[in-house]
């Protein structure tokens, strides 16, 4: 079958949804700039802040609070907030710098995770930056239903003129678009306003307009029209419809990373409209990226002297997702089959992923969520990894395939928030050159980003020095790891606590506020935690793996109580609000070693939380360290936001 016209594939369907719906956003001004329409962005209101008394333990609610600091100080108002991709916050010269992909890929993502982090926190911090952001955005949507960003000129986006490796036409980056499309169906649920259903089945449509079909898969060319990063669209058509045939994950622009968000997107909005041809064209993306030239080790069985490596290649390693290369691009590619799967109720695909992500586990350090870049290099993923890895295994365990809450207890306590940027980590001596605004000399200034001293950096308006290391607080390094790392805090955040009427279900021993519980945790402190209730009649709580359940107590108010077991999951019946239930363990001291790239590390875990380790690093940090190492949980007044709804993801 060859390959069938786009056109004529949606004659009937989708298109004509998505038409119907693009007229109030395609007044597109010469620089993008103006909107004559745009959905509700402020958020719904009902939330509610609540003064108490909790552990001072790990609160992923004050991450994501520090988390719309770092977000929204990395945009960049005066170039219509940009993300300023590239961030270095120490040094002599603290500085933050714009490259390609901020507008095309990175400010999608920016716009999922701010209203994340503000239904986690509460944060009322620069809510301009979202709103003005998300109006730059929606601006430049246009035919045939994509997210595009205007070329380049020496006044507009200047660092990334044609000279510069920019591109010269309006380009619409298709995973940019499938990320946006994620962030849109945050934004409906984080505003209760229905107009964004149009912008939805609008970027819906762009993305089926798009696509490239072949047989029963579909892909995106990784054609680059006339600069620009690979895999963008040049209206009215793609510079050439090749299937990629290869994947460059050594320099990070792996297919996987530009394709899986495209199944990803597509499948979550099936899951929220019903939409049939978006499920249709994410199982053919799924397809596509299964696809057995991209996985599998059959290239080692050439080394005939090796026989683990003849073992290897007799796995039928294509079959069972084995892979080698870019991590995050094989996550994202991940992410997308298993979002799929559990829509279409694909066994085969949820077997697959599963496969894939045991095979991944092997590398690195697992039990604190490290993975290297690439798999067999030193180098770590970090936040990218982590947070990827976070969603990866929520939604493998809701596909029933295994439990790995375990995991992501461990990924979200070291590496995950160990990566994050706190007020601590800024010096006075910092925080007072980089209030300064100190301007940085030519000859340090071509170090800055891609280009050299005679390239994009020199350019104006392509740097700051403003108040970068304040701006930076809260941030997990480069834009792109701001976002990513963002987004983790939430997945963890929204997984620890679930409620299905009238079944309040505790997934993660962290402190979390709620509408129908809020989770006091002592942990790694002590081995303690106090549920709240408010409206649960029945309570399910997860014991972490290292904890002797013959050794739990338990009380409801003053009583004693003995639950019952569902696997790892202690039952609670009868509740009523206001019902107090206290679960008592031992905590558990372990020393490890692990080797990780050929290097011995000496580690002391309590519990799950990595809290001295020799030589350092894998989120380990020796402030926390050593506070965890108290038995006893020091108290703290604060703040809580309980927001009215849950955003789905």
């Amino acid at each position: 079958m060859s390959k069938m016209s786009r056109r004529k594939f949606l004659e009937g369907s989708a298109t004509a949804a998505a038409a119907t719906t693009l007229a109030p956003l395609l007044s597109v001004h010469a620089q993008g700039f103006g909107v004559s329409q745009v959905p509700r962005l402020e958020m719904q209101p009902g939330g509610e802040f609540v003064e108490a008394t909790v552990p001072d333990s790990l609160l992923l609610a004050d991450r994501a609070r520090l988390a719309v600091n770092g977000l929204t100080g990395t945009l960049d108002p005066e170039h219509g907030y940009e993300v300023y991709q590239l961030c270095s916050a120490s040094g002599a010269y603290p500085y933050f710098t714009h490259e390609n992909t901020g507008l095309p890929t990175i400010n999608p993502k920016y716009a999922e995770a701010l209203p994340m982090m503000r239904v986690m926190s509460g944060s009322t911090q620069n809510p301009d930056h979202d709103s003005e952001m998300m109006k730059v955005i929606l601006s430049r949507i246009k035919r045939p239903g994509l997210y595009y960003v205007p070329p380049a000129t020496e006044t507009f986006r200047p660092w990334c003129q044609p000279k510069f490796g920019g591109a010269s036409d309006w380009t619409a980056n298709i995973y940019g678009n499938s990320r946006l499309l994620l962030a849109c169906l945050v934004w409906r649920q984080y505003t209760g306003d229905p107009a964004w259903d149009d912008v939805i089945n609008t970027l819906t449509g762009g993305l089926i307009t798009t696509a490239v079909y072949k047989d029963d898969y579909a892909y995106y060319p990784d054609a680059a029209p006339r600069g620009g990063e690979p895999f963008s669209y040049a209206e009215p058509e793609w510079a050439h419809e090749n299937e990629p045939v290869g994947d460059d994950e050594v320099s990070g622009e792996s297919l996987f990373m530009y394709t899986g968000g495209e199944a990803r997107a597509l499948a979550r909005v099936a899951a929220a409209t019903g939409n049939e041809k978006a499920l249709d064209l994410s199982g053919r993306i799924c397809r596509f990226m299964m696809k057995p030239k991209f996985w599998g080790l059959e290239e080692t069985s050439t080394r005939e002297d090796v026989a683990d490596e003849k073992d290897l290649a007799n796995m039928a390693g294509a079959e069972r997702g084995l892979w080698r290369g870019h991590t995050a691009g094989r996550l994202e590619a991940l992410r997308g089959l298993i979002e799929y799967a559990n829509v279409a109720d694909d066994n085969r695909i949820k077997e697959f992923v599963r496969s894939a992500y045991a095979w991944m586990r092997n590398y690195g350090f697992a039990r604190v969520g490290f993975y290297p870049v690439i798999l067999g290099s030193p180098y770590g993923g970090g936040p990218c990894g982590a947070s990827r890895g976070i969603a990866l295994i929520i939604k493998l365990t809701e596909s029933g395939t295994a439990d790995y809450w375990e995991d992501v207890d461990q990924y979200v306590r070291n590496v995950l928030v160990g990566s994050q940027r706190l007020p601590q980590d800024c010096s006075e001596d910092q925080l007072a050159l980089s209030a300064s605004v100190p301007e940085i000399p030519a000859d340090v200034r071509g170090l800055l980003g891609p280009g050299g001293e005679k390239g994009a950096a020199s350019v104006p308006g392509s740097y700051t020095t403003d108040h970068v290391v304040q701006r930076h607080i809260g941030a997990f390094g480069h834009g792109c790891c701001t976002s990513n790392g963002s987004t983790g805090l939430y997945y963890a955040w929204e997984a620890a606590v679930r409620y299905t009427d009238p079944v309040a279900t505790v997934n993660l021993l962290l402190n979390r506020a709620s509408p129908w519980v809020d989770v006091d945790s002592y942990l790694p402190y002590e081995g303690k935690v106090v549920l709240h209730n408010k409206k649960a009649k029945k309570l399910s709580v997860r014991i972490p793996a290292w904890v002797a359940t013959r050794k739990i107590r338990c009380r409801v108010n003053n009583n004693e109580a003995t639950p019952f077991w569902v696997g790892r999951y202690l039952v609670f019946g009868a509740l009523s609000p206001k019902d107090k239930v206290t679960i008592t363990f031992p905590m558990v001291t372990e020393k490890a070693t692990y080797t990780v790239s050929g290097t011995e590390y000496k580690c002391t875990f309590k519990g799950n939380t990595l809290v001295e380790i020799e030589p350092g690093g894998f989120g380990c940090r020796p402030d926390q360290g050593e506070k965890f190492k108290k038995d006893e949980a020091p108290m703290k007044q604060i703040t809580r936001y309980v927001h009215p709804t849950v955003v789905e993801w």
